[in-house]
């Protein structure tokens, strides 16, 4: 609410406060001056703006950086932990073919080689029907809840 008071006073009621304005008329020779204030302001805040700009701009291209180079990082430690495990499937192949080798000669000297190839062979193709099977219902299982958390 606006209420006149002294010569040149504006009393402003907000809410429960009051505050004194002191009313400013511009005179007719202020008016080059009041456009230039209002052009310095214009000016003020298009470089506020663009400062705004160039700062958005930097944060996203540090961001990009940051992201390039997490990413690179955890490209780099996901290709050595392949050769690793690469490496070591292909270790572990070339021993279990030896270890089955083994084995065939060992019975080839009790029994004909068709038969110890044939029961060397039938041990792997069993030993890999449950193993495949393990993984198929592990998948299927859902997780076990501990308790006292979710619903």
């Amino acid at each position: 609410m606006r209420e006149a008071g002294k010569e040149g006073a504006v009393t402003l009621h907000t809410g429960s406060e009051v505050h004194d304005c002191q009313e400013h008329r511009v005179a007719p020779g202020d008016a080059a001056s009041t456009n230039d204030a209002i052009a310095r302001l214009i000016s003020a805040t298009e470089r506020t703006v663009a400062d705004r700009i160039d700062l958005t701009k930097l944060e996203v291209q540090h961001a990009f950086v940051w992201l390039r180079s997490e990413t690179e990082s955890t490209v780099a430690r996901a290709l050595r932990r392949t050769a690793f495990v690469g490496s070591g499937l292909i270790l572990a192949i070339g021993g279990w073919f030896m270890l089955m080798a083994a084995l065939i000669m060992l019975l080839s000297g009790e029994l004909p080689l068709q038969v110890s190839i044939a029961i060397v062979g039938g041990g792997n193709l069993l030993l890999a029907l449950g193993l495949v099977c393990a993984g198929a219902h592990a998948g299927s299982r859902p997780a076990p809840q501990k308790e006292g958390l979710g619903p």
